[in-house]
């Protein structure tokens, strides 16, 4: 062998240090130093090499019996720079440049494990140069787990920058439930957390889609049985923003809001605390009773520009045509400026009258025929603690930021971005590869 050769392609074996190659009379002339053996798998050496050259090797094996030694270790003491403590290259189409095989088959292991000690550090950094290649791909009941001990750490990190790119992007089988599943064990966070950042346009903290016909973009459950639980529980911090916004498309059939439920016990399908109020009719919706399985049946509401309530029903006059009328209990409390009609029943009756107003809850009708049936009703101005503190307005002015719009555009030949609710429809998310 020539004590020039440098370039051998033998196995190398160190124990407790680190192994190098170069010609059997070089490594001898260093005294404690490994040396290169001519057969296989050789003889186990302990010592040191040095080597400012190249070194290559079939197979370079580190082998350690000792928890506090690391047989192959790569060092580049370099302070500044993209430096490399070592490299790994694999030419195969379906190689692997890295590969850590953990053996033990119980324990907290680890086939390959990353660590940084730097604040702005990364662990383990992988990346994907080609068109839809994998920076990190990871295999097993947890294909890829991040844990952070910080108390404002991330235990997993994903950043994407490209048009169209994915932070994350999940896809399971057609036989597995879920694409993607975030417990928080707490009392008091977020399994799910999403921020849009940016401080203009219409972006979105999170957006969900479904293709199917039956689909549901989101679907959200409480499963408590018991407790003041919410499906959806939504704030807004804007003092002109919505807490919810449903839109389907002007001709649609549909419906942007649709609530189910209550009608067996005591809740609400829907229930407001505040004003409500709609740019169109108010109805209630029934199937029609002669056509049930094809017809509809609405009824609308009165409109008035004042708050009213209604009650009304019928009395029987005295001996004297004269009667009591009594009304519910708390009617003085929640009620101002009654009015009243009369109507006579079974008789004519042209001298029939209130003869004494509301009071005390009650009012009294006098001028009727003896015996005879009198239908009654009172119409009142709602004046209850609400009304009382934040009043009925019928006429105002449109908050300066809504001026110069319109609660229905198109009913003045206007188009939908003066739509005082007119929001742009979020970028659909670009097709899933």
């Amino acid at each position: 062998m020539s004590s020039k050769s440098v370039l051998i392609a033998l196995s190398v074996v160190g124990i407790g240090g680190v192994a190098l190659a170069g010609s059997h009379q070089q490594i001898q002339a260093i005294l404690g130093n490994v040396y290169l053996q001519s057969t296989t798998p050789g003889t186990v050496q302990v010592g040191h090499a040095s080597i400012t050259g190249t070194f290559r090797a079939g197979q370079v094996l580190g082998s350690s019996a000792s928890a506090a030694t690391t047989p192959i270790v790569g060092n580049n003491t370099a302070t500044s720079g993209i430096s490399v403590g070592g490299s790994f290259s694999s030419a195969s189409t379906a190689g692997k440049a890295v590969r850590g095989t953990a053996t033990a088959t119980s324990g907290a292991t680890r086939g390959v494990y990353g660590e940084t000690r730097s604040t702005a550090g990364m662990g383990v950094y992988g990346i994907a140069t080609a068109a839809y290649g994998i920076g990190t791909y990871g295999i097993g009941n947890y294909g890829v787990e991040g844990d952070s001990h910080n108390d404002n750490g991330v235990g997993g990190r994903f950043y994407a920058d490209g048009s169209g790119a994915y932070g994350i992007y999940s896809t399971v089988g057609s036989n597995s439930l879920s694409a993607g599943i975030f417990v928080y064990p707490g009392t008091n966070g977020y399994a799910v957390y999403g921020l849009a950042s940016g401080g203009t346009g219409p972006n979105s903290g999170g957006y969900f889609q479904t293709d199917s016909t039956t689909g549901r973009g989101i679907f959200a459950s409480a499963h408590a049985s018991s407790g003041v639980s919410y499906g959806v529980y939504v704030v807004q911090q804007s003092n002109s923003g919505y807490g919810v916004m449903a839109a389907i498309p002007p001709a649609s059939n549909g419906y942007a809001i649709y609530g189910s439920g209550g009608a067996g016990g005591t809740g609400y399908a829907g229930y407001f605390v505040g004003r409500m109020t709609t740019t169109g009719t108010k109805a209630f919706q029934i199937d029609h009773p002669t056509n049930p399985e094809n017809a509809y049946l609405n009824h609308y509401c009165s409109e008035s520009p004042e708050p009213l309530n209604e009650y009304r029903g019928t009395v029987v006059l005295d001996n004297n045509g004269e009667a009591w009328v009594k009304l519910p209990n708390y009617f003085d409390q929640i009620n101002k400026d009654p009015s009243y009609t009369l109507t006579a029943v079974g008789a004519s009756m042209p001298g029939l009258y209130v003869a004494k107003e509301v009071s005390d809850n009650r009012f009294k009708v006098s001028g009727g025929v003896a015996g005879k049936k009198v239908s009654w009703r009172v119409t009142a101005t709602r004046n209850d603690r609400f009304v009382r503190t934040y009043g009925a307005p019928v006429e105002q002015l449109k908050p300066r930021q809504f001026r110069g719009t319109y609660l229905q555009p198109e009913l003045y030949g206007q188009p939908e971005t003066k739509g005082q609710f007119y929001a742009p429809t979020p970028d659909q998310a670009p097709p899933l590869r």
